[in-house]
């Protein structure tokens, strides 16, 4: 694939230390979420801090940013959006989204920076973060069954936490879940990228470590997202050979789940049900009428309109919609709703017509597994690096950074993924 920044007539001093600032954000939320040295404020303000200086240096670099621009409508569409959400938070709040909308955008260009730039370099950081999760999920269990604190059974000892102070510590399981969820894709990514039968069977050892962890944290929304997403890779990425074992340890999988832990998996799955989930959204529901349209404002909070409810015979917090599709309707309303929506769909239409290209198929499968596991989970649409990032703005971002295929090759780049 050519290199969307290559332009020898440029200014390269910039364009390089763009370059380097990008992939040190992108190390830093990819890996940094496992371990960081310091604290979780520390993490945050040096991916903020790498992606303003690579949003200054940039606009020295001009030529690139008219070249990325170019008769990009998916990226227009997601200014136009996020322009749309930094007027609702000027009229209709406090301004304080302003900066978050100045921090998504800075982070859209960082990765157009290396969307294309040295490929190999991407499957090396990739690498880093297969490893790291592996590691992370093997300590955790190794502690928890140390300790005789692991039982697969029982959702009272689901895992949210390594038990070594900074290392995968999460703040609940449905976050380990998350995070594990994610960790579990990429893996499955290298796993089909790799050539080697030795690199093959490290990265299968690698994802079956990974999957006893995301399946001990009980969080079905990372259930459903990391069997949603690789579904799609296996589908867009495996030859027919991998497929039969695909699906043959798929199989195998399940039956031994069933046979091991069914009445966790029933309870899980037809017991609990939405645990209360739709009895929220109502909620949010009933403070719509009026706002429909525009929603609250971008800077409105759930928790402070709803505040303290009865939910399931007990006085709770509401602090969340628990659904992404729910938040946006409340913050933006169904203009803001129908933004969102659009630019999932050109996304995932984006990466699907360029599919061939092993990135693009992996960021298709992760935008793929969000979209159903939003509904019913995750928060803070707009907000610092946190798993909206991972789920949904990288593969937005690398979506965005594509060129723009001509009518004639769409065909040919979707027939070439297959």
């Amino acid at each position: 694939m050519n290199h969307l920044l290559a332009d020898p007539h440029r200014l390269i001093s910039p364009r390089y230390a763009c370059v380097g600032l990008a992939f040190c954000a992108l190390f830093a939320l990819l890996v940094g979420r496992l371990w960081w040295f310091g604290e979780a404020s520390t993490w945050a303000g040096f991916i903020r801090t790498s992606l303003f200086l690579c949003l200054l240096l940039s606009l020295l670099d001009s030529g690139c940013l008219r070249q990325f621009s170019k008769q990009n409508y998916l990226l227009w569409l997601v200014v136009v959006f996020l322009i749309y959400v930094a007027s609702s938070s000027t009229l209709l709040g406090d301004g304080k989204t302003l900066r978050r909308v100045l921090l998504l955008m800075a982070f859209i260009v960082a990765i157009s920076y290396i969307a294309h730039q040295w490929q190999y370099a991407w499957k090396k950081l990739l690498g880093c973060v297969g490893v790291a999760s592996a590691l992370a999920s093997a300590v955790t269990l190794w502690n928890l069954w140390d300790s005789g604190l692991l039982d697969l059974g029982n959702r009272a000892a689901a895992i949210s936490g390594s038990g070594v102070a900074g290392l995968a510590e999460f703040e609940n399981s449905v976050l380990a879940s998350l995070q594990m969820s994610f960790s579990v894709v990429l893996i499955a990514w290298l796993y089909l990228t790799t050539k080697s039968r030795v690199g093959q069977g490290f990265w299968l050892l690698c994802c079956i470590v990974a999957i006893v962890y995301l399946f001990g944290t009980f969080g079905r929304t990372g259930w459903l997202a990391a069997v949603t997403a690789v579904v799609v890779l296996i589908a867009v990425m495996a030859n027919k050979k991998q497929r039969y074992a695909f699906w043959g340890g798929m199989c195998l999988t399940i039956a031994l789940a069933i046979v091991f832990f069914h009445e966790r998996i029933a309870y899980e799955l037809f017991s609990r049900q939405l645990t209360h989930r739709d009895e929220i959204w109502r909620m949010v529901f009933g403070v719509m009428p009026g706002n429909w349209l525009f929603g609250h404002g971008a800077d409105a909070s759930v928790e402070h309109l709803l505040g303290v409810q009865s939910l399931g015979g007990y006085e709770t917090v509401i602090n969340h919609a628990h659904s992404l599709y729910v938040e946006v309707i409340f913050n933006y309303g169904l203009i803001g709703l129908a933004g969102f929506i659009t630019i999932l769909i050109g996304s995932v239409r984006r990466l699907s017509l360029q599919r061939g290209e092993p990135l693009c198929a992996l960021w298709l499968a992760i935008l793929c597994g969000a979209v159903p596991s939003i509904g019913v989970d995750f928060s803070s649409f707009l907000s610092t690096p946190n798993l909206v990032w991972l789920w949904v703005w990288l593969p937005v971002a690398y979506a965005c950074a594509l060129p723009t295929l001509p009518r004639g090759s769409e065909l040919q780049g979707a027939k070439a993924g297959d």
